[in-house]
């Protein structure tokens, strides 16, 4: 079943060919590796590796963190970023997990200074400093579930 097609083909009711269409089993596969590997990866890097950097960079704000988690609401989150990655990628169409790592790197490291830093400008949740490490974190992250998705969705991803 063909889901998405790429920017430039014959449009939604023009003759597709394999080459420019995405099927829905390579989205699934890309989303359910690439939620798992940023779940897991995120746990152990902001969870874990860097808990207590971000706990001393914790903006003025009060009482934001929730303690525990919602699991639920942050797993389905990692499989949103993950489609997302997909998708970029299926885009992209890196010729190998090399080139789907950096594509997904430099993807999330963009995606995630204009988030953190529009935080940064909006609320007291975090410093200067942790909004400045967040993103290259993130883009190692993505960087991982980038590989991880060429790796297991094909080369175009």
């Amino acid at each position: 079943m063909t889901l998405f097609t790429l920017p430039g083909s014959r449009g939604l009711f023009g003759r597709l060919t394999q080459e420019k269409t995405m099927t829905m089993q390579r989205l699934l596969m890309g989303t359910v590796v690439g939620g798992i590997v940023l779940f897991f990866l995120g746990y152990l890097v902001f969870g874990i590796v860097f808990a207590d950097f971000f706990a001393a960079n914790a903006g003025t704000a009060t009482g934001v963190q929730k303690d525990p988690f919602n699991f639920v609401a942050l797993g389905i989150a990692q499989l949103a970023w993950a489609a997302a990655l997909t998708l970029i990628l299926n885009w992209a169409a890196p010729r190998n997990i090399g080139q789907g790592a950096m594509v997904a790197g430099v993807s999330g490291l963009l995606l995630f200074i204009g988030f953190d830093l529009t935080m940064f400008a909006t609320s007291n949740t975090s410093t200067l400093t942790a909004t400045l490490v967040d993103p290259i974190l993130a883009s190692l992250l993505f960087a991982v579930a980038g590989g991880a998705i060429t790796a297991v969705a094909g080369k175009k991803a």
